[in-house]
């Protein structure tokens, strides 16, 4: 979705271009793609394959290229959400829409660009409801889906890098890259690496180390106050020896890891190595900055846990 926004976003700003298309309107055969849980399908369509399922994406560009009533709440398929805090998005030609919680009012938004977002919306554990309403030329349109929250407020596990999260083999599960500010999400391997050719941290749990966001960044983590732990996963991707890649580590403005060589702590590249502390949250965040010294910074996962509940 991020890249049809970014993309038609770049394109509506030049009005020299004579014409605009979308490729591909359906799924279609791609003789040995591997993508998602597919095989040999190119999965860049709007519609589904089977022509069955209308992605985000079609109700995003029929928001902006038509002038048929559209609200469309985004994420309907991403049903069992991993954190409590997060952006609800729709799409729709409507100038505001209206979104409701559980019946609670969550106010109005504005549409710009045909998107339309309500910031950090607290889902409660168990089953959520969301309701959007609109007005598009005199029409009533509305949408609504259901997410389910089995987590704690106070817990939060991240896959840094990761589009889809994972359950660790302790049974710990880690929502995708979330409550980021800047650097890019990479990977040890591309998506469509063969599984005979994909590189393996060493690690208890390889894969919470096969992925990281790397560059000068940050989390913004919303939890409940109080104290927590703080447990940061790390991997050397490719530096060949210590001292190539050095970074601090700050959360709150207080600096927890100083000049930090993943490299050096953990022997090699493409190992895995871990670092904990204790911070307190007193405005419902923890702030945790990434300031590269030499090269740039980097984590795989970040996993926070409350002391005293």
């Amino acid at each position: 979705n991020l890249y049809h926004e970014a993309s038609w976003g770049a394109l509506t700003e030049r009005g020299y271009l004579w014409g605009v298309f979308i490729w591909n309107m359906f799924d279609f055969c791609s003789d040995s793609r591997r993508e998602g849980d597919l095989t040999d399908i190119n999965d860049k369509g709007l519609v589904s394959y089977d022509r069955q399922t209308r992605k985000d994406a079609f109700y995003f560009y029929r928001a902006n290229w038509s002038t048929h009533p559209t609200l469309h709440l985004v994420g309907r398929r991403y049903t069992d959400r991993p954190y409590a805090v997060l952006d609800v998005k729709a799409y729709s030609n409507a100038p505001q829409a209206r979104l409701w919680l559980n019946g609670s009012d969550q106010g109005v938004a504005p549409c710009v660009g045909g998107i339309c977002l309500w910031r950090s919306v607290r889902l409660v554990p168990g089953r959520n409801e969301l309701r959007a309403s609109a007005e598009v030329a005199g029409s009533i349109v509305s949408d609504s889906l259901q997410w389910t929250f089995s987590g704690s407020p106070a817990i939060v596990r991240i896959k840094a890098g990761d589009m889809s999260g994972y359950v660790s083999r302790d049974n710990q599960r880690y929502g995708s890259d979330m409550y980021f500010s800047a650097g890019d999400g990479r990977g040890a391997n591309p998506p469509d690496t063969p599984p005979d050719k994909r590189i393996a941290v060493a690690a208890d749990d390889p894969r919470l180390y096969g992925s990281f966001r790397e560059g000068e960044f940050s989390y913004r983590v919303p939890v409940p106050n109080g104290r927590y732990r703080i447990v940061l996963k790390f991997a050397e991707p490719s530096a060949g020896a210590a001292a190539e890649r050095v970074f601090d580590v700050d959360v709150g403005g207080a600096t927890v890891l100083k000049s930090f060589d993943v490299f050096a702590a953990a022997g090699d590249k493409l190992k895995g190595v871990d670092r904990a502390f204790d911070a307190t949250a007193s405005d419902g965040n923890l702030q945790i900055a990434f300031r590269p010294l030499k090269g740039k910074a980097l984590v795989s996962a970040l996993a926070i846990t409350p002391l005293d509940r």
